[in-house]
């Protein structure tokens, strides 16, 4: 069957959408001292330690996040609600730094989940510019880009390329036309391709990105893919004159029909394996468009509250609604569903959990919570989704190489010989390097009272020497804070849209 969509008219639509195209979750995972000369350890302050979508991002000071908000004041005047906490004369107690952190998240959460700032330059240049590597160094590099059945494409690039960039690289490597790319997006990977960490943010640099999680994670092998963004099949007719473009939507179709993904008939599934074996790949993808299962996103080993607490279930995501799939599907569809936001879950095993505020036909909510390991790519997911949907309301067609919003680009920067990026310090070394401290300072002392053949300006090099090889090492932090956290809501701008489909009596 083929399922045509009408989008009705609501009051909604009259005041306008607003896209979700970017999706964060960003918490304060801790707070660190650190140093503005890190060499004799001088002008010491605080940085609080920035993870988004439950990886690290970058450490920030209080003074630059006083910037952003002076900016964005400057620019948009008070268009949140949250304020930024005071500034202090003095230092801070322990607990007036853990109010200053819970009140820095709750502001930045705000700040990237508002639709006016999320899409501006000001807060995606800010992200960008705020990695400390972006600052530090900036070298070219190689970086491998994987299809989704396993080939991969060695691009060059630099340290701090966004994610954009790579993209455009790997498009112009392959042959695909501009006005195809964004159709396609990085997706960072792990378990030879079945798990999806996340899809990759504009403000990201997918170098450092795959850097961190080597250090971060090294149990899981990690990887960058290539990967359609859409949900909607049918806009995979586009793909039929473009080479390239229909290679990369049939390899992904090829992958789902191996992982026995892909729901048909038997009768169905002989006419898709009859047409794959004449290598008509364009006839082998209309013959999917006819399957609901294809093109959705599917997330397994989940544990749901609904039907019953605790049911181990998959959840699917498709154009038209969540299904989470037990011995039936259990049907929410997306028109109805108010809002979401990811937390974590109180569980020994580290998941996330994403928490749905759905409306019911008969005007009662509930609230479903839904624990995966890709609970950030179920969260981002739902953006794209309703992105999408939005998009196809509006008629508004994805970027293009020409149209998108591009970054400064920095000057090419040598790494410094005692830089090392705040992920790969080893914090256990911490009493040793002290230690080692202790025990030189006993040796200097004794050294100058016995020998005076040793200047003070040689002791002072051999001095700056160590503190140059330890400086990074000696990286204390204070406190990693282990409460619950408060979560990101993101409110549904298609709320409301019926779509109704012919031949289709439950949608």
């Amino acid at each position: 069957f083929v399922c045509l969509f009408v989008f009705e008219e609501t009051e909604l639509i009259k005041k306008g959408l607003q896209l979700l195209t970017v999706a964060m979750f960003l918490t304060i995972a801790g707070v660190e001292d650190a140093f503005e000369d890190p060499v004799h350890e001088k002008g010491k302050h605080n940085r609080f330690v920035v993870n988004i979508n439950d990886g690290f991002h970058c450490t920030l000071r209080y003074s630059q996040i006083h910037s952003l908000n002076k900016s964005i004041l400057s620019k948009y005047g008070s268009i949140i609600d949250a304020r930024l906490p005071p500034k202090k004369p003095l230092g801070l107690t322990s607990s007036q730094l853990q109010i200053r952190t819970k009140g820095l998240e709750a502001y930045l959460q705000e700040v990237c989940q508002h639709p006016a700032l999320v899409e501006s330059d000001l807060l995606q240049e800010f992200l960008s510019n705020s990695q400390e590597e972006v600052h530090m160094f900036m070298e070219e590099v190689s970086l491998d880009v994987h299809l989704i059945n396993g080939r991969s494409t060695t691009i060059q690039c630099f340290t701090n390329d966004r994610s954009s960039d790579v993209l455009e690289y790997f498009a112009n490597a392959i042959g695909l036309p501009d006005e195809f790319v964004y159709y396609f997006a990085l997706f960072l990977v792990w378990d030879d391709g079945r798990r999806v960490a996340r899809v990759l943010q504009p403000f990201e640099c997918p170098y450092l990105v795959m850097e961190r999680v080597r250090h971060t994670d090294p149990k899981r092998t990690y990887k960058l893919e290539i990967r359609k963004r859409y949900f909607f099949s049918r806009i995979e007719t586009k793909f039929f004159d473009c080479q390239p473009a229909l290679n990369l939507a049939y390899v992904q179709a090829v992958k789902e029909m191996k992982l026995g993904r892909l729901l048909a008939s038997e009768e169905l599934k002989r006419n898709i394996f009859s047409v794959k074996s004449k290598k008509d790949r364009v006839a082998v993808l209309k013959l999917l468009h006819q399957l609901r299962s294809y093109n959705n996103a599917v997330f397994e080993d989940c544990i749901c509250s609904f039907p019953q607490p605790n049911t181990r279930a998959t959840v699917v995501l498709d154009f038209f609604a969540i299904r989470i799939r037990t011995n039936k599907d259990h049907v929410m569809k997306v028109a109805q569903l108010k809002s979401w936001t990811v937390n974590s879950s109180d569980n020994d095993n580290g998941n996330l959990f994403v928490c749905l505020q759905y409306c019911k036909q008969n005007g009662d909510e509930i609230v479903v919570t839904i624990e995966s390991v890709e609970a950030i790519h179920l969260y981002m997911s739902l953006h794209r989704l309703v992105d999408e949907i939005v998009r196809l309301k509006t008629k508004k067609e994805p970027e293009t190489p020409k149209t998108r919003k591009r970054f400064g680009d920095g000057e090419v920067k040598p790494r410094p010989d005692w830089y090392i990026p705040w992920y790969m310090k080893d914090h256990s070394k911490e009493s040793k390097v002290a230690a080692e401290d202790k025990e030189t300072n006993a040796q200097s002392i004794t050294t100058s009272s016995s020998s005076s053949s040793i200047s003070a300006s040689q002791r002072s090099s051999k001095h700056v020497e160590r503190r140059t090889r330890e400086a990074t090492r000696k990286h204390s932090v204070k406190r990693t804070q282990s409460r619950k956290s408060s979560g990101v809501v993101s409110s549904n701008p298609a709320f409301g849209l019926t779509r109704h489909s012919i031949g289709d009596e439950e949608l």
